[in-house]
């Protein structure tokens, strides 16, 4: 999709995002028009005399160390191993951290149980709940 915006745009500028269940990527959903649509994509053009820039903004603090991943599982998203380590310990090792310094376990991700079978209104929305995956 981004290729085929990229050659119709040409020159103009253009960015993007997008959606997430939790990095499990199977269930994922955009709002547009009052609704959430999975298998879809939202494209929004701007025309403006203003002056703007492009740019990205994220938390993660560039280094000099580098980190290669040596093992890990792409379908589940899962670095297991950096440089020939255990990840956690490597990861740890490189911010300066205990290795295991956590004291309570991540959260199970949300999983959204909807009333309606539809996709286009499955969602945070007040017809659905949530339970722990």
């Amino acid at each position: 999709m981004l290729a085929a915006l990229s050659a119709a745009l040409g020159d103009i500028p253009h960015f993007g995002g997008s959606a997430g269940d939790d990095n499990y990527l199977h269930h994922t959903h955009v709002y547009f028009d009052g609704a959430f649509h999975s298998s879809a994509a939202v494209v929004l053009l701007v025309n403006t005399c203003l002056d703007f820039e492009v740019f990205t903004t994220h938390h993660i603090q560039p280094r000099q160390e580098k980190l290669v991943v040596t093992r890990a599982d792409s379908t589940l998203r899962r670095v297991y191993e950096l440089n020939a380590e255990p990840a956690a310990q490597e990861y740890a090792a490189l911010i300066g951290v205990p290795p295991n310094s956590s004291t309570t376990a991540p959260s199970p991700p949300t999983r959204w149980r909807c009333a309606s079978t539809s996709a286009t209104t499955c969602g945070p929305s007040s017809r659905c709940t949530t339970t722990a995956a």
